[in-house]
């Protein structure tokens, strides 16, 4: 029964994360858009809509990205999975944390967003949610964004460690 449940979820994993003959093209560079955040800070319910800036980078079935609004950095560094679907190698999803969201360290970010790299690799754009905490002074925000890729310029964002 172990081996069915394994081979099952090998198949699963094989049909959503494609094969390196059908990855997904190079979604890294920089990204423009915008991101509404739901927030409640200290009981007060807010509504922020904002321009936003994402800095990606890519790597070994993972990736960093940065992700800046009109006030400075929103959640940096974030680093997690990035996966394309093998029926649509141009359509791809991603998840991750924020390095320093940690059990008893309530001060960080997770996101997730779909992903899609037209072919030849020069038009992309992502879509996504994005829920953030901090611990002081009590902000819980749960964030929608949408950006295109401007740029395909290399960036740096350093790989969680």
């Amino acid at each position: 029964m172990r081996n069915i449940q394994t081979l099952a979820f090998l198949a699963a994993a094989s049909l959503f994360l494609g094969s390196a003959a059908n990855a997904l093209e190079d979604p890294d560079g920089t990204y423009e858009g915008t991101m509404t955040c739901r927030s409640l800070a200290i009981q007060f319910p807010q509504k922020i809509k904002q321009d936003i800036t994402i800095v990606m980078n890519s790597g070994k079935g993972g990736f960093a990205m940065s992700i800046s609004g009109e006030e400075g950095t929103i959640a940096s560094p974030i680093g997690g999975l990035l996966g394309n679907e093998m029926a649509h190698p141009e359509k791809g999803k991603l998840g991750g944390v924020q390095c320093s969201l940690a059990w008893g360290n309530y001060n960080g970010s997770t996101v997730e967003a779909d992903i899609t790299v037209k072919p030849g690799g020069a038009k992309a754009s992502m879509k996504g949610t994005l829920i953030r905490l901090l611990e002081n002074p009590g902000l819980i925000s749960l964030c929608t964004f949408s950006a295109k890729r401007t740029s395909t310029e290399p960036v740096i964002v350093p790989f969680c460690t």
